[in-house]
């Protein structure tokens, strides 16, 4: 069974606002970098399937995700995701060992098909998990990196406020003062469907990612803010 994701995405204008963004939740936050290599068969059987395979690596350690295509609500996307440890790098089907990316990638493909890379991103995130009153806990992350084919590549800014437990009024919440208070708008195009326009791909070919079912976030009803700032 999946694990389904939930988050909102916001873009972010320049790096002056993300900085600031950093400086106005504290201290505390989880500094990392990323290195992300989309990958599908020569013929793009995941693509078609609506799915998004990509091998993750972050300081010593491997893993793989995949990613089906998903719902929007009140601005939260929801998606289903499987992953994996990789042992190492992902170059075909047979480098996957037994688990959920395998066994749904294997309904599709064949054990021998070879895994060709599409794009990569490079990320810098900083992370930090917070309780939002009583309604849930979020992580929300502040990335800054680009998303690159050998040719092009795009800068990358954005805030990710996921839901790690309790109700989805909670990223709704802290994403709905992120963006009153920092004139943020919704993230467009996800890092996916970015990378795959720059191979000059229209994203509508494939049934990825649902787009968000609003321009901007409004205030939340009561007005307040969730942060003391």
């Amino acid at each position: 069974m999946p694990f389904w994701e939930e988050e909102i995405k916001l873009a972010v204008p320049s790096n002056e606002v993300l900085e600031a963004m950093v400086a106005a939740v504290g201290k505390g936050t989880r500094d990392h970098s990323y290195r992300d290599v989309y990958k599908d068969s020569a013929d793009h059987q995941l693509l078609k399937h609506g799915l998004a395979l990509r091998e993750r690596t972050q300081g010593g350690e491997r893993r793989v995700e995949l990613k089906g295509a998903g719902t929007s609500s009140q601005g939260v996307v929801c998606r289903p995701e499987w992953q994996q440890v990789l042992l190492g790098e992902l170059t075909g089907c047979l480098d996957l060992a037994e688990g959920p990316v395998r066994s749904r990638v294997l309904e599709i493909l064949t054990p021998q098909t070879p895994l060709l890379p599409l794009f990569r991103c490079l990320i810098s995130r900083r992370s930090l998990t917070l309780p939002v009153s009583d309604l849930g806990l979020v992580e929300i992350s502040f990335d800054h990196g680009e998303v690159c084919t050998d040719q092009r590549q795009v800068e990358i800014r954005e805030v990710e406020v996921e839901l790690l437990a309790g109700s989805r009024e909670a990223a709704i919440v802290l994403a709905d003062d992120l963006a009153q208070r920092f004139g943020l708008t919704v993230a467009g195009p996800s890092k996916f469907l970015v990378g795959l326009t720059l191979l000059g791909w229209k994203g509508a070919q494939f049934p990825i990612q649902a787009i968000p079912d609003f321009d901007r976030l409004s205030l939340h009803p009561d007005g307040t803010s969730f942060f003391s700032w």
